[in-house]
C-alpha cells in the first residue's frame, strides 16, 4: 500500500478522531510557540517553571499551558459534572490491562528511555 492508501484506510472511530485532533492541537501549539517566541516547547522546563513558580521565564503563558494539559483529565473524572457533558472515551486504560504483559525489566527499561 502507498502512504495515502494507508492514511485513507485509517479507522475512523470517535477515539481516532479525538487522537488526531489532539495531535493537531499539540503540533499547532508547539509550532506557534516556536514561531512567536522562538522557543522549542520542552515540557520538562515548562513543568519546572510552573512547579517552582519561576516568574522570570514566562510563567504567564506556562501556567495556562500546563492547566490545559491537566484539566481535561480532571474534567473527565469529575463526579459533579453531568455524564451527558462528558466525552464517551476513556482517558487512560486500566492499570491491570496496561501492565499485564510488561515485566519489571520493561518498567526499568522504559524509565531509562524516558528519563
Amino acid at each position: 500500500k502507498t502512504y495515502w492508501e494507508k492514511i485513507k484506510s485509517f479507522p475512523k472511530t470517535d477515539e481516532s478522531k479525538y487522537a488526531i485532533g489532539g495531535g493537531v492541537l499539540i503540533g499547532t501549539s508547539a509550532s506557534l510557540n516556536f514561531l512567536l517566541q522562538g522557543r522549542i516547547t520542552g515540557l520538562s522546563s515548562i513543568f519546572n517553571s510552573v512547579a517552582t513558580l519561576n516568574r522570570s521565564n514566562g510563567l504567564f503563558w506556562k501556567l495556562p499551558f500546563v492547566a490545559g494539559l491537566l484539566l481535561p483529565i480532571y474534567y473527565q473524572d469529575a463526579k459533579w459534572i453531568p455524564e451527558k457533558w462528558k466525552l464517551k472515551i476513556k482517558v487512560f486504560d486500566d492499570w491491570e490491562q496496561t501492565t499485564k504483559d510488561l515485566s519489571k525489566a520493561g518498567f526499568i527499561l522504559g524509565g531509562f528511555l524516558v528519563g
